[in-house]
């Protein structure tokens, strides 16, 4: 029994090293990055204030995607998509949003595009935000349901998917 635990844990960290490093870094950097620079001169643009909104856009994006992996990770979760969850996590930035990592990525993106100021990044920025993110919100969704059940249906009901709360409410956790 010890064995299959340990085992478990050890799959549950394989998932955890695999979205949390990989995943990220192939879709959020890697692709990006190479898009960037192997793209046509004429598929940049140069315009200054741009870049500097699109500094700060990434910079926004990063920290929320931390505070959201600090807070899954506080609570004994995965931020992984693919390990089941055994708690609903409420607490911290996801008593703002249902999904502010991936609003932290809209934001990283959008910044990332602004900043290296390209037309390829920004077309790629926008497939991942309206292909990508609704593919993986609503898998996500659907096993969050079947979990938790009503306490997930309730949680949706009193929480924004994707626009922050401007004013948070206290804990939902008694």
């Amino acid at each position: 029994m010890a064995a299959r635990s340990s085992l478990g844990k050890l799959s549950a960290r394989a998932a955890n090293a695999l979205f949390v490093i990989v995943a990220p870094g192939v879709v959020g950097l890697a692709a990006p990055l190479a898009l960037h620079f192997l793209s046509p001169e004429y598929l940049r643009f140069d315009v200054e204030p741009v870049r500097y909104a699109g500094a700060a856009a990434l910079v926004c994006g990063l920290l929320l995607y931390a505070l959201g992996m600090r807070t899954q990770m506080r609570a004994g979760e995965s931020p992984s998509p693919l390990v089941a969850s055994r708690t609903l996590v409420t607490d911290g930035v996801y008593r703002a949003c249902r999904n502010p990592m991936y609003v932290a990525g809209a934001f990283y993106f959008v910044g990332l595009a602004a900043l290296l100021q390209s037309w390829l990044l920004a077309a790629y920025s926008l497939a991942v935000i309206l292909l990508y993110y609704p593919f993986l919100v609503g898998t996500e969704e659907r096993a969050l349901r079947r979990a938790f059940g009503a306490e997930y249906d309730a949680y949706c009901a009193a929480t924004p998917r994707w626009a922050p709360r401007l004013s948070w409410p206290k804990s939902r956790r008694a």
